[in-house]
């Protein structure tokens, strides 16, 4: 009888690494940014969000030590290749805004299916009130995409997502 508990248990321990081994592999986000500019960089934190006046986006954040200007450069010449144009006007000083797919929502303003955002500073956590903290030493990029609405990315964004 004993035995058979502490092998239920291991069996029962196992399913449960295995089952959240899973969960991880589904829900972490399997999106790459292609753009040379980002140098082969990692997102530093990734984030999702829920439909509201617009789809459901994730927000991939890139920060590093680097003129930010020196980025904005060089996303400039690759920025339109990918289909993105920029913006006349940012309501962040010191930041550019690049939209590809753009849309006029009206009283919801114009929004996009994949954006990118080069700011002066360093990454500063959500909820974004400040960009980044203004160092001039430091760049960091927003990269956005709308995400399929399919049942892994409903869990993503109902249990893990930023919300305003």
């Amino acid at each position: 009888m004993r035995h058979r508990r502490k092998r239920l248990w291991k069996v029962v321990l196992s399913a449960i690494v295995v089952m959240g081994v899973g969960a991880w592999y589904l829900l972490r986000s399997h999106e790459s940014d292609p753009y040379q500019f980002l140098a082969g960089r990692s997102p530093t934190d990734v984030t999702v969000r829920g439909p509201g006046s617009w789809g459901p986006e994730e927000w991939r954040t890139y920060s590093w030590k680097e003129d930010w200007r020196q980025v904005s450069a060089q996303a400039s010449r690759e920025l339109p290749k990918f289909g993105l144009t920029k913006e006349p006007q940012s309501d962040f000083p010191n930041s550019e805004t690049w939209m590809g797919g753009k849309i006029d929502g009206g009283p919801c303003g114009i929004g996009t299916d994949h954006g990118v955002r080069i700011a002066l500073g360093r990454a500063q956590p959500l909820p974004l009130r400040d960009l980044t903290d203004g160092n001039p030493e430091w760049v960091t990029v927003f990269v956005t995409s709308d995400i399929d609405d399919n049942w892994v990315n409903l869990v993503r964004y109902t249990f893990f997502a930023y919300h305003d």
